[in-house]
C-alpha cells in the first residue's frame, strides 16, 4: 500500500512537472497568441483608424468641395442677382418713367431758359433802341427848342426901331453866349461886321401896354413918401462913395451917359416891401409880422363884425406890391440898406474913352454901347474897386461891396 502510494506519489511527482511544463507552454503559447492577437488587433485598429481617418478625410474633402461648389454657386447667384438688380433698376418701368419725366423736365427747363434768354435779349434790345430813340428825339426837341429860344431872343432885341440899338442887342447876345447855334452865330457875326452905322435891320418897337396903375392904400402911401429910395451918391457910405464918384467921373469924361436908379434903401422901405410881398403871396401870417419902430402900418385887416379877414389882409398887401410893380420878393436886408450898392445904366454913342487905374486911356468902340459891354468894367481902378463886384443885367449895373 505504501509502495503503491509511493509509486503513485512518484508518478504524481513525475507527472506534475510535465503538466506544469505543458501548462507553462500553453500559457506561453496563449500569451504569444494573445500577443499576436493583440498585435494583429493593434494592426487592425491602426488600419481601421487609418481607414477611418482616410474616410473622414475623404468625406471632409468631399464636404469642402461641396461647400466650395456651394460658395461658387452662391457667388454666381449673388452676382446674377446683382446684375439682375442692376439691370432691373434701370429697366424698371417706374425708374424709366421717372427718368423720362426728368429728361422731359430738364429739356423743358432748357427750352424755357433759352426762350427766356432770347426774350430778355430781345427786350433789352428793344429797351436800348427805345432809349436811343427817346434820347435822339429829346436831343432833337432840345435843339429845336434852343433854336426857337435863340430866334425869339433875336427878334426881341431887334424890336427897337433903331438899327444901331438892334445891332448892340445882337452883339450882346453873341458876347454873353445866349446864341449857341453855330449857323446863327456865324450869320450874326457876318451881318454885324458888314453893317454900316445907321443901317441894318430893326423891327418896330411894340407899343407900350398902358395898364391902369394900382392905387396904393393911403396908410402905406404916406409911409413910402416918408421913407423914399435915394438915388444920389451922397447917400452911400465911405469908402464906397468916393470910389463910385471917381468911377462916375471917369465915365462922364469919356462921354458916357449915366442914369442912377437907386443908391440907398431905407430899412423901413425894405421892411414894408418885404413883408407886403410875403403876406400878399400867403407865405406869412399877418399876425406874425414883427413890428418896426417908426413904421405904423396895420397888416392885420378886420372884416365884418371886427373879425380878422385873411383875404382882406392879402389884398391890402397886394395893392402895395402892385403899386410898386414888384416882380420878386424884396430882401429885408441888402447892400442897398447899408449904403454900399448903386444901380445905374450906362450908355454912350460912338466910342467911350475911359482912363484905367494905371492912367492909361482905354477906348471902347465895340458893341453893345452900354453897361453890358464887358470892357467897361475892366477900366475901373482895380486898387480901389478890387472889393466891389460889378454885375450887369440888361444894362443895369450894380456895384456891390462884397466884403460887407
Amino acid at each position: 500500500m505504501s509502495d503503491e502510494l509511493l509509486t503513485n506519489t512518484s508518478n504524481r511527482d513525475s507527472i506534475e512537472p510535465t503538466a506544469a511544463r505543458e501548462r507553462s507552454l500553453d500559457e506561453k503559447g496563449l500569451q504569444d497568441r494573445e500577443l499576436a492577437l493583440k498585435e494583429r488587433g493593434q494592426e487592425h485598429v491602426i488600419s481601421f483608424d487609418r481607414e477611418k481617418w482616410l474616410a473622414q478625410k475623404e468625406c471632409q474633402e468631399r464636404e469642402l468641395a461641396l461647400k466650395e461648389r456651394e460658395r461658387k454657386r452662391l457667388d454666381e447667384e449673388l452676382r446674377f442677382k446683382r446684375d439682375e438688380a442692376r439691370r432691373s433698376r434701370w429697366s424698371n418701368p417706374l425708374v424709366i418713367a421717372i427718368l423720362t419725366a426728368a429728361a422731359a423736365a430738364i429739356g423743358n427747363a432748357g427750352v424755357a431758359w433759352q426762350n427766356g434768354k432770347a426774350q430778355r435779349e430781345l427786350e433789352s434790345d428793344r429797351a436800348a433802341a427805345a432809349l436811343k430813340t427817346q434820347q435822339t428825339n429829346a436831343q432833337s426837341q432840345l435843339t429845336v427848342e434852343q433854336f426857337k429860344a435863340e430866334a425869339a431872343r433875336i427878334f426881341e432885341v431887334v424890336k427897337t426901331n433903331d438899327p444901331d440899338r438892334a445891332a448892340d442887342g445882337l452883339q450882346f447876345l453873341i458876347h454873353t453866349g445866349l446864341i449857341n447855334n453855330s449857323n446863327l452865330q456865324s450869320g450874326l457875326v457876318s451881318y454885324l461886321s458888314s453893317r454900316k452905322s445907321g443901317q441894318g435891320f430893326a423891327l418896330p418897337a411894340p407899343a407900350p401896354f398902358l395898364k391902369e396903375p394900382t392905387k396904393m392904400p393911403p396908410e402905406a402911401e404916406e409911409l413910402f413918401n416918408r421913407f423914399q429910395l435915394r438915388k444920389d451918391v451922397d447917400a452911400l457910405v465911405e469908402p464906397f462913395r468916393s470910389d463910385v464918384i471917381r468911377f462916375l467921373s471917369a465915365l462922364n469924361k469919356g462921354g458916357a451917359t449915366i442914369t442912377i436908379a437907386k443908391t440907398f434903401q431905407p430899412p423901413e422901405e425894405a421892411y414894408l416891401t418885404h413883408y407886403a410881398w410875403l403876406i400878399a403871396h400867403g407865405e406869412m401870417d399877418p399876425h406874425t409880422v414883427p413890428p418896426m419902430k417908426g413904421v405904423d402900418i396895420t397888416w392885420v385887416r378886420m372884416g365884418k363884425d371886427d373879425n380878422f379877414d385873411a383875404e382882406l389882409s392879402r389884398n391890402y398887401a397886394k395893392k402895395i406890391i402892385d403899386a410898386l410893380g414888384l416882380a420878386f420878393v424884396p430882401p429885408l436886408q441888402s447892400n442897398h440898406t447899408k449904403g454900399t450898392a448903386i444901380d445905374m445904366t450906362i450908355t454912350w454913342n460912338g466910342s467911350l474913352n475911359i482912363a484905367s487905374s494905371e492912367g492909361q486911356e482905354i477906348t471902347i468902340d465895340d458893341s453893345p454901347r452900354s453897361g453890358m459891354n464887358p470892357n467897361c468894367g475892366r477900366s475901373v481902378d482895380r486898387t480901389k474897386f478890387l472889393n466891389y463886384l460889378w454885375i450887369h443885367r440888361t444894362g443895369l449895373w450894380m456895384a456891390i461891396n462884397v466884403l460887407e
